[in-house]
């Protein structure tokens, strides 16, 4: 299948990229760079540089597109915390930049869409009980509502024109695999500590607004790989015409805290830690109940948090070689 990847050249759009081409597929990529890089996109490969909040770039080269089999829509920003500071740049790329696909889809001809959704669409569950696809939607950030907002916009296109969607409501993702993309963000717990490691200073441990077993946030953490192919798993499904529903959740089921993260860092590379005040619109506890992926998607996520932050300094120490 020509599948189109926007957010092709980031973190986990290079790994979506990877896994559809090792399976047999050919991504057609889109990205603004914002956040990508140019050495994320594997080698043969062009870049579509483009805004996807643009609608007349987006409708441009959509109409220029043929054989398109599906489109999996990763390109946005994320990061609760910074959103609070810019809302606006968030609801522009997540909102905005959903919007502007939908419609360069049906420009194009193209039925089928996969999400990149968030669990923040969730809020804050205050509990260590697994959140489900039916719990209430609740956020509490601008990123959180702007990938909620989008959702609704999806659904309501599904609705009007028939297409075949999907929204994929990930944790946060960790972990690499054996390609040059890794994940460098500076709002991220995972780079942060290989920033650490090598620059040899403290790592700021942020503490949790609301109570939680031992004062830090509480997360899902997914490994990039596994993420990548139930991307691709679920676009070839509604592409086929299965019946799926409209939102999956895409964790591990396990809760880990940012403290206990900085102590296998300490551990596994000698990290020091220092505990900080909590930061505004940071979800204290956020564990995904998967159980219809499992069913659904065939998904099984069996990678530890251990590997996953072995994986990804490799990853981020080759990148400085």
């Amino acid at each position: 299948m020509r599948i189109v990847v926007t957010g092709g050249a980031g973190y986990i759009g290079s790994h979506v990229v990877n896994a559809l081409i090792l399976n047999g597929h050919e991504p057609i990529i889109i990205d603004d760079l914002s956040s990508g890089r140019l050495d994320f996109i594997p080698q043969g490969l062009a870049l579509n540089r483009i805004d996807v909040s643009d609608s007349g770039a987006m409708n441009s080269f959509f109409s220029g597109l043929t054989e398109i089999s599906g489109v999996i829509h990763l390109a946005g920003l994320k990061y609760a915390g910074e959103s609070v500071k810019r809302p606006l740049d968030f609801y522009r790329a997540n909102t905005q930049g959903l919007a502007c696909t939908l419609q360069a889809m049906k420009i194009a001809g193209i039925q089928s869409i996969v999400f990149s959704s968030s669990c923040s669409v969730y809020g804050d569950s205050s509990h260590d009980e697994p959140t489900s696809e039916d719990s209430p939607l609740n956020p509490r950030s601008p990123y959180g509502k702007s990938k909620f907002f989008a959702e609704q916009i999806l659904a309501d296109e599904m609705a009007a024109s028939g297409i075949n969607a999907i929204s994929l409501r990930y944790f946060n993702v960790a972990g690499n695999g054996n390609i040059a993309a890794h994940d460098q963000s500076p709002h991220n717990l995972f780079p942060n500590i290989y920033r650490a490691i090598e620059s040899q200073t403290i790592l700021n441990v942020f503490q949790s607004e609301n109570e939680t077993r031992d004062g830090t946030c509480v997360r899902d953490y997914v490994d990039v790989n596994l993420l990548a192919s139930a991307h691709m798993h679920a676009l070839t499904k509604i592409v086929a015409g299965d019946k799926l529903d409209f939102a999956y959740n895409l964790g591990s089921g396990i809760g880990t805290s940012t403290l206990e993260i900085a102590h296998a860092a300490k551990e596994m590379f000698g990290v020091e830690y220092r505990l900080l005040p909590a930061r505004s619109g940071d979800p204290s506890t956020i564990l995904a109940d998967n159980r219809k992926a499992v069913l659904d998607l065939n998904w099984v996520h069996e990678t530890g948090v251990g590997e996953m932050l072995a994986k990804g300094y490799v990853a981020w120490s080759n990148s400085k070689l």
